[in-house]
């Protein structure tokens, strides 16, 4: 019961509007692109899943 709570209130701490989501999408492809060129590093997939859910944090607080 305590981790669908936890799951709800990472929903809601990331829900955004569609230009938001689009913004964000836009981010985090380039972010991607980056990374394979060699222009950003990300060790391990959860490093990269550190810096797109940043990027998705960011965008809903804008």
């Amino acid at each position: 019961m305590a981790a669908q709570g936890k799951k709800n209130q990472a929903a809601d701490e990331l829900a955004m509007s569609g230009e938001q989501w689009r913004r964000a999408k836009t981010q985090i492809a380039q972010y991607l692109d980056q990374v394979l060129d060699g222009e950003a590093w990300a060790q391990t997939g959860a490093e990269a899943a550190d810096v797109i859910t940043e990027i998705l944090r960011q965008e809903v607080r804008s």
